[in-house]
């Protein structure tokens, strides 16, 4: 089950409680993938999400949008 999401250099990063990456993805897609294959229920944000500029990201919150946009994805299809 997907706990922790992160960016890190353009990528956004996934990984479970017991702290593994699970996932590096660049796209929505890819995020409904992953949240199709390991489960979501929801899951903690590190600050590199808030400021996701700092991480390779074009703007500040676009990493949690895709991150949003793929868990919405992944639902809709279930």
């Amino acid at each position: 089950m997907i706990k922790f999401v992160s960016a890190d250099n353009g990528f956004i990063e996934m990984s479970t409680d017991a702290g593994g990456v699970i996932a590096r993805v660049k796209t929505a897609e890819s995020v409904a993938y992953v949240v199709d294959m390991y489960g979501y229920s929801g899951a903690y944000y590190s600050s590199s999400m808030d400021f996701a500029d700092e991480e390779g990201f074009e703007y500040a919150s676009q990493a949690k949008e895709i991150f949003e946009a793929g868990v919405e994805m992944a639902q809709n299809n279930s």
